[in-house]
């Protein structure tokens, strides 16, 4: 398994690539319109990002905007055999939003139920082809997502694992506890069979919590970071900055300001 792409959904489709091309380097690379929704897509090396904005009242993405602000709803993850998967995730308890769909050049796909408002679109490996259809030549200075994060309530962390374990056998790596005067955290790190996905899901561990900051400004569980690996981090950063991003400081990971709204 690995991640495919990522699906934020926003209330303004064009306004956000905007801001991806502009803050981060990214291309848009193609766009779709339906009774609905708006579609942009958009990608940076191997990172392939959607963004979908409602046109009506009455579609998923103004459901989960009704309940959530601009965020990921989607993180979409590629397998080899798509129809064991949706079969094992249907009878371990999550619900199929789509079932299994082909297009004409035989890509397939399907979507689950993933923790609280999430979904999981999983798309069928064939060829390294993937469901954004990644055809332009562009550079590959951000060679992969790295880690997706998902921030549960207090006291579900256990509850999350058992998911994702019983749905897409993800297995257990490294734990951790965070406690500091400011801030207080548990999160566990699973990991797909082949390592291909790593998803650490965080639950707080005190009111002030930066995980209960986001729960409350979120509504609820959601991805609170995605992590993106890069073979040039240096290099990267610098282009970054002469785009005029603004980085939180250099600690163990890079972290982008996390006043940014997109």
């Amino acid at each position: 398994m690995e991640f495919d792409h990522i699906h934020f959904y926003v209330e303004n489709a064009m306004e956000s690539r905007d801001w991806f091309i502009e803050k981060l380097g990214f291309k848009a690379i193609a766009s779709q319109t339906t009774q609905h929704t708006h579609k942009e897509i958009i990608n940076r090396g191997r990172v392939y990002f959607a963004l979908s904005s409602p046109v009506t009242s009455e579609n998923f993405v103004a459901d989960f905007l009704r309940i959530h602000p601009p965020g990921v709803g989607d993180v979409a993850f590629r397998v080899r055999d798509l129809h064991s998967v949706v079969a094992k995730a249907a009878a371990n308890g999550a619900e199929v939003l789509q079932p299994i769909q082909q297009d004409l050049q035989g890509l397939r796909w399907a979507k689950i139920s993933g923790w609280g408002d999430i979904s999981h679109t999983l798309v069928e490996k064939i060829d390294d082809a993937q469901i954004l259809h990644p055809t332009s030549q562009l550079p590959t200075d951000i060679v992969a997502i790295d880690h997706v994060v998902l921030n549960v309530a207090e006291d579900n962390l256990q509850s999350a694992l058992d998911w994702y374990h019983q749905i897409l056998e993800f297995q257990p790596q490294q734990s951790f506890e965070i406690q500091t005067d400011k801030s207080a955290l548990r999160s566990q790190v699973m990991v797909d069979p082949d390592g291909g996905v790593k998803f650490p899901i965080n639950e707080p561990a005190s009111a002030n919590s930066q995980v209960q900051e986001f729960l409350d400004a979120n509504h609820g569980a959601g991805i609170q970071h995605i992590a993106l690996r890069t073979e040039n981090i240096l290099e990267v950063i610098g282009d970054l900055r002469s785009r005029g991003l603004v980085f939180c400081g250099f600690r163990q990971h890079i972290t982008l300001n996390c006043k940014q709204k997109h």
